[in-house]
């Protein structure tokens, strides 16, 4: 798993120009610090039903946690206003870096992908994250996603006779019953980064070809290419590392290329705001907006579809790299590479 990591965010990335700006037609927020007691870089964050805010922490280099501790998972029942360490007691045993967490909808059973020494990095929960169980499999999960009531995870495990990267299936039995969902034949490459459910369809992306794709059957192999209009600037450096789905709208965050656009299901793409040149690491809606998270740029933001982005960092310190963004009720929350998590709340 490490090895695609730094290969995502250590790449050599030159001087951009920032978004285009359009000015501002009222007063923003402020963005507050909350404190989280972390030095690591925030690298995943998720609001349960219940309110509860999870946020994963890792050294991108190490794949550990280096902060004093032996946990990557911190919580919050208050939108982030104060912070508790997840498994404080260490009989689940998180440790090592946290790279996704996911909430299963067909049972509220929370999922933790973490890299570790042992390599037994998933960790499951079933009451909101109060007590956490080491699931004994050679797992490093770097994401989630759910389909039919289906859970699935990409892997990045580099585990021999396993193949380092592949895509298991369960039925919800997380302990054992995970399912191989790669074939030699499929249409998917042979290293799924991310994955995200939007409506009926899985999307995935993959750095070693460049690629975006989406299925209705995980399990079947079978995976259609989605990259009509997408460009890639430098192969290798440059691919999709995020999707989003608001109103009917399809946002697709690169690293070096920007934000691409479709409004018909992924069928075709266009480029939106064509001075983006950072990485962009995610989305989050609230306040009739979508918001972008960037590398050095901190957040923007769009009120139109991607037409045009706005500067949306008033009392954040710049430059500042967001790398997860969530929307929690009233609240925007944006995770960093510095390990801080900054709060702002919406008029």
């Amino acid at each position: 798993m490490i090895g695609s990591i730094v290969t995502v965010i250590s790449c050599t990335k030159s001087a951009a120009p920032l978004p285009t700006q359009v000015a501002t037609d009222t007063v923003q927020p402020e963005w507050q610090d909350m404190h989280l007691p972390a030095s690591s870089r925030v690298t995943c964050m998720m609001q349960s039903p219940s309110g509860k805010i999870f946020v994963g922490v890792a050294n991108i280099y190490t794949g550990q946690a280096d902060f004093d501790g032996t946990t990557s998972l911190y919580y919050s029942t208050d939108t982030g206003a104060t912070w508790q360490t997840a498994d404080t007691d260490h009989s689940a045993n998180i440790n090592g870096g946290a790279w996704a967490i996911a909430q299963d909808p067909s049972n509220g059973i929370l999922l933790l992908g973490c890299n570790t020494y042992q390599l037994n990095g998933l960790f499951t929960s079933s009451d909101d994250g109060n007590a956490w169980r080491n699931n004994p499999k050679p797992f490093s999960p770097v994401a989630f996603a759910f389909l039919n009531n289906q859970a699935y995870m990409a892997l990045n495990n580099g585990v021999s006779p396993n193949p380092p990267q592949y895509l298991l299936g369960s039925d919800n039995d997380f302990n054992s019953s995970w399912t191989d969902c790669t074939i030699s034949d499929r249409n998917w490459p042979a290293n799924p980064d991310i994955l995200i459910t939007i409506g009926d369809t899985i999307w995935g992306a993959a750095v070693s070809v460049n690629g975006l794709f989406y299925t209705t059957s995980p399990s079947s192999g079978i995976w259609t290419r989605s990259d009509k209009g997408i460009t890639y600037a430098t192969s290798g450096t440059s691919y999709i590392i995020c999707v989003f789905e608001n109103n009917g709208w399809l946002y697709a965050g690169s690293t070096t290329d920007g934000i691409f656009l479709s409004h018909d299901k992924g069928t075709s793409w266009s480029k939106a705001a064509s001075s983006f040149l950072m990485y962009v690491n995610g989305f989050a809606y609230n306040n009739h907006s979508v918001y972008a998270a960037l590398e050095d740029s901190a957040v923007y933001m769009t009120k139109d579809n991607g037409k045009t982005w706005q500067p949306f960092h008033h009392g954040l310190p710049l430059p500042l790299s967001v790398k997860t963004l969530i929307s929690a009720g009233n609240y925007l929350l944006a995770g960093t590479t510095d390990g801080r998590i900054y709060r702002v709340k919406m008029n």
